[in-house]
Parts: structure tokens; sequence; C-alpha cells
């Protein structure tokens, strides 16, 4: 867990900001995403109960 604020190193990353579960599920089928970033997601979404 993070615990402290975050900033986004624009040499780095095209865009940041929060989203909810649902607009992310979404996103992520519309955008290129780092391969072990879609990994990330299908892990949490196997361990998602609801």
């Amino acid at each position: 867990m993070i615990t402290q604020e975050t900033a986004a190193d624009p040499a780095e990353i095209a865009w940041h900001g929060r989203l909810t579960f649902q607009e992310l599920q979404e996103t992520v089928r519309e955008w290129r995403f780092v391969e072990d970033g879609i990994d990330t997601l299908r892990r949490y979404r196997a361990g998602k109960t609801d």
C-alpha cells in the first residue's frame, strides 16, 4: 500500500488519473497498456468477489 502522495513523471507516463473499477475495465479495452499492467489487472479481477 502506498501511504504517501504520488506524482507521475511526464517523461514516463502519457496519462495518469484515477478511474473507477468499471472505467478501468472499459479503458483497458481501448488504450494500450504494458503487458505486466494487464496481467496485474487480470490477477486483481480473479481475486475480486463481487
